[in-house]
């Protein structure tokens, strides 16, 4: 009897432990589960992110080839009529603007900087205020201008650097301007580049919509010190990604560039992923064009 009674008593602790362990195993296998699932989810993400980046590319291909064909009336620059591309089941929509057309932060004389500001600022006080501060990020030199900002004004608004005292190497780069608004800077950016001569003018309308506005502060390339830009995605498949030197960027000399802009449009969502690129004709033929600055959000 005593014997019948450690027999059960042993087959229930037996009982528990098989229980403990398919609770154990089915906490386990549900993990693992999940886990299985977060990696598929995100390689579907990245792979999506690919073929949209891979898109852009191709799309940006066949914008320049369209752009450098002979006998092309918008090679000029001035057309920025919207182009439609259908590439691997994507839709995407592209534009090209030559930088002629718009106001080198380089190279603009004060009359010009100082009539495209006063278009999007408030007053003539804060329009000039800009320009100065601008004048003085391009100088190499350490004198501040009479409404503008060196490196103790950048240091009295606690920023934690000063003023550039070089070329602008993308016009992105007017946020770091002492006192530019991120609502200044969205307005400005459709109309600015760090190419072209001083006489470039900028066609200001103040309806027009802004292709600049999805590249925030935190998406945009970051200046290196050899002049260099350098974006989120490196252009390493494209024709040549050979950058302007610091002076070729104020050199008025300097060949045409044009800003391509593609988007990929998606019906359910208002803005799709953006390339902007800045490319110029090559001067050989070792390659069609060169790849200047490259944004990719």
């Amino acid at each position: 009897m005593k014997r019948s009674r450690n027999e059960q008593a042993q087959r229930g602790m037996a009982l528990v432990v098989v229980l403990w362990t398919m609770a154990s195993l089915t906490l386990l296998v549900s993990a693992f589960n999940a886990v299985v699932r977060s990696n598929v989810s995100v390689i579907s993400s990245e792979l999506g992110r690919t073929k949209e980046r891979l898109a852009l590319e191709s799309a940006l291909e066949v914008v320049v080839s369209r752009l450098l064909a002979p006998g092309n009336e918008s090679r000029s620059g001035s057309s920025n009529e919207e182009q439609l591309i259908r590439l691997s089941g994507f839709e995407l929509s592209a534009s090209v603007r030559g930088t002629n057309s718009l106001v080198s932060l380089n190279n603009a004389n004060n009359e010009t900087l100082l009539a495209l500001l006063t278009k999007f600022t408030s007053s003539n006080l804060e329009a000039e205020t800009l320009r100065d501060r601008i004048l003085d990020w391009r100088d190499a030199e350490h004198k501040k201008s009479p409404w503008g900002a060196e490196d103790a004004q950048y240091a009295a608004a606690g920023e934690r650097f000063g003023a550039g005292d070089t070329s602008f190497v993308h016009p992105t780069q007017l946020q770091d301007v002492l006192g530019v608004s991120p609502e200044t800077y969205r307005a400005l950016l459709p109309y600015l580049t760090v190419f072209g001569s001083s006489k470039a003018r900028a066609q200001i309308d103040a309806e027009s919509e802004n292709p600049a506005a999805s590249l925030d502060r935190n998406t945009r390339p970051k200046a290196s010190t050899s002049g260099e830009e350098t974006g989120a995605t490196e252009p390493d498949d494209l024709a040549s990604e050979t950058p302007l030197t610091k002076g070729e960027l104020g050199s008025p000399q300097a060949r045409q560039v044009y800003v391509v802009r593609i988007m990929i449009r998606r019906k359910d969502q208002p803005d799709g992923r953006v390339l902007q690129a800045a490319v110029v004709p090559a001067a050989d033929d070792s390659s069609p064009y060169r790849v200047l600055s490259w944004e990719m959000n």
